[in-house]
């Protein structure tokens, strides 16, 4: 294949993804309210001569975690390797699959919950940025080779709004969310990166999507500085 027609099926997997967690097939049952959908997609993953061995990693809980969780239980599916992270009353709050294809598809809904309005902003930004370098080092280590295409959605953010809680800052305009989901541009990586960097242009779509004109953990220079 070549890499339009490797594109378009890597689109087409996210696009069918994102179509069953709308509808609410998934592995687990989850809250009511939003979601956060991280995909990375290897060029390779649908042409591979054979299926990872996913049976190694079992109990493995360490190697491969859910977002803004680092505990939980496994489990296998049909579809691939599971670690998540569930309340006592069985609601799921998140999870990581790991395809047998090399596909990591990462679902976080106990953040963005229908009870609360505001995007608790600092902690998914880090959580997403380490949780991708912790991915891609798992990619590494399984011999999983460049690139790769990361996905970031925002799934049923519609009302939720980002507080910026900076006493000298002031903006006009500041709104919530106008629209049921945030699907962010895909992003190619065709090297090691550094996810402070990378995930930057995705930030600020969401801080806009807010009224800000852009993403206020970062400074001028692109830095990220809210460690």
């Amino acid at each position: 294949m070549n890499e339009d027609e490797i594109l378009n099926k890597i689109d087409e997997f996210h696009e069918e993804r994102i179509s069953k967690i709308l509808l609410g097939e998934t592995p687990g049952t989850f809250l009511e309210g939003g979601k956060i959908l991280l995909m990375i997609i290897p060029f390779g993953a649908f042409s591979l001569s054979k299926d990872i061995n996913l049976s190694r990693f079992k109990g493995e809980y360490r190697i491969i975690e859910p977002l803004l969780y680092h505990t939980g239980e496994q489990m296998f599916d049909f579809d691939g390797l599971l670690h998540f992270m569930a309340r006592n009353d069985g609601k799921w709050l998140s999870y990581v699959r790991v395809y047998p294809n090399s596909i990591i598809e990462s679902v976080e809904g106990g953040s963005l919950r229908s009870d609360q309005d505001e995007i608790p902003y600092i902690e998914i930004e880090r959580e997403i940025m380490f949780k991708t370098e912790r991915y891609l080092n798992f990619l590494k280590d399984l011999g999983i080779e460049f690139p790769v295409v990361i996905f970031l959605d925002f799934l049923g953010v519609k009302d939720l709004k980002i507080v910026y809680h900076r006493k000298d800052a002031h903006f006009d305009n500041i709104h919530p969310i106008d629209r049921e989901n945030l699907n962010l541009p895909r992003l190619i990586i065709n090297e090691p990166v550094d996810t402070k960097k990378i995930f930057k242009s995705s930030f600020d779509r969401i801080w806009m999507a807010c009224g800000y004109p852009r993403c206020y953990d970062y400074n001028e220079a692109g830095e990220f500085i809210a460690e």
